[in-house]
């Protein structure tokens, strides 16, 4: 992970901090949870592999604290999502020996302890999808909105996501 992008592991620390067992860990300081991150860099700059790292560890905690979390990862067209978004999840998860079911069909993830990955594509080249809201997200500790490449998103796209993504008790919003 490039030095420029470590203020993402704030995140999983937050998450351990305000956990149950949080009061076992000596943190030096308290951290605080930001509603938006907008990541910027060119090409190449390691934005979404420190994104994918950080959902490495923001998983694992999840596991270990046995909290629920769930990560939204959308971009603009659905045919360009299973061979960047998709598939590094779905690297991170093995790489970390994170078990999960997959659910190929709708590009989801479930982790054993209920935390959940949707990889959304806002709009398919027919434009017959429409993104759908998601339900009961009240259950998870932390909800995380990762518009990938979200220069391509449209001020309607960004409406449709904040509508779908709603009743979560705390959220952040992560622009790539």
């Amino acid at each position: 992970m490039l030095n420029h992008f470590t203020y993402l592991l704030e995140i999983p620390y937050w998450l351990l901090q305000n956990s149950s067992i949080g009061n076992k860990y000596p943190f030096a300081k308290k951290y605080e949870l930001v509603n938006e991150i907008n990541q910027i860099g060119t090409r190449y700059s390691g934005k979404t592999i420190s994104n994918i790292k950080m959902f490495g560890e923001l998983l694992k905690i999840s596991l270990l604290i046995k909290e629920p979390i769930c990560i939204i990862a959308s971009m603009y067209w659905s045919k360009d999502l299973k061979d960047s978004v998709f598939q590094n999840i779905w690297n991170m998860l093995d790489e970390n020996n994170i078990p999960y079911t997959i659910n190929l069909s709708n590009f989801t993830f479930t982790l054993s302890n209920g935390s959940k990955i949707y990889c959304k594509g806002l709009h398919s080249p027919s434009r017959k999808e429409k993104l759908k809201a998601f339900s009961d997200l009240n259950k998870y500790k932390l909800v995380i909105d990762w518009r990938e490449e979200c220069d391509q998103f449209q001020q309607k796209d960004l409406s449709d996501l904040e509508f779908a993504i709603r009743g979560y008790q705390n959220k952040i919003t992560i622009n790539t």
